[in-house]
């Protein structure tokens, strides 16, 4: 994120002007996308996470099925959320302790009593 800029200089520089430095544009950014690459720096093989989202907004699969896909703790915290939002209100807040705590803060809309959310930050 911090590049995008930079690289839309190089870009812009390497694509508007006609001169010998616009040569010069070539080199970072050759290097900007070979390194990554290469060394495989922030590499996740995020192709099954978009297949199962294509796969869940085109129908093939309902909503219980795309949580499963991610584990049994996701269809756990909407579940959880569900009830905070019927027996808690908006105004209040809640403690919710266990692992993958921070989502069931997110789903049901409610701010944790103290600053840190997950289970390991109390314990640590």
């Amino acid at each position: 994120m911090q590049s995008a800029p930079a690289l839309a200089f190089l870009f812009a520089y390497l694509f508007v002007d006609r001169t010998k430095e616009q040569v010069l544009t070539i080199l970072p950014l050759t290097l900007t996308f070979f390194i990554p690459f290469y060394y495989k720096f922030w590499y996740y093989p995020s192709a099954s996470y978009y297949t199962k989202f294509v796969k869940f907004a085109v129908g093939k699969i309902n909503k219980q099925e795309y949580f499963q896909t991610f584990g049994g703790h996701i269809e756990r915290s909407y579940h959880l959320a569900e009830i905070i939002n019927k027996s808690v209100k908006k105004s209040e807040k809640v403690l919710v302790w266990g692992p993958e705590s921070s989502l069931i803060y997110a789903i049901s809309k409610r701010f944790p009593p103290i600053r840190y959310v997950a289970q390991y930050h109390i314990s640590d």
